[in-house]
């Protein structure tokens, strides 16, 4: 595991820093399998060491697979949505708490991307 990577992912739970590198923090595997169904892949994901098989349905397609019910990719309509490769670590409790904003803390956090949507006519 990076002690970098953990430093800067925990810089992120404040705001100055989520909008300097236009990155934020996502807890869960809810959140985690719910951006990847609408194509949206995390750069880096954290997880619980231990519970790495309980999510690997979402580490393969983080490794370069895909996640069933994505929005479709270039690969034509229905098919899976295929993921760059995002930085997997795999963490202790004491890590994951450091990176957690909630009372107890997750077993999956993710490090994504800010997107800047232009709406038309604004």
């Amino acid at each position: 595991m990076s002690n970098e990577a953990v430093k800067e992912a925990v810089r992120l739970k404040r705001k100055r820093h989520r909008y300097e590198r236009r990155q934020f923090l996502a807890e869960g595997e809810d959140l985690l399998e719910a951006a990847l169904k609408c194509g949206i892949a995390p750069r880096q994901v954290f997880v619980l060491e231990g519970r790495e098989g309980e999510i690997e349905r979402l580490v393969d397609a983080l490794a370069g697979g895909a996640v069933a019910g994505a929005r479709p990719g270039s690969s034509g309509e229905g098919a899976p949505t295929a993921f760059p490769a995002a930085e997997i670590y795999s963490c202790s409790g004491a890590v994951m708490a450091k990176l957690s904003e909630l009372g107890s803390s997750s077993r999956v956090v993710a490090v994504f991307e800010m997107v800047d949507n232009k709406f038309p006519g604004g």
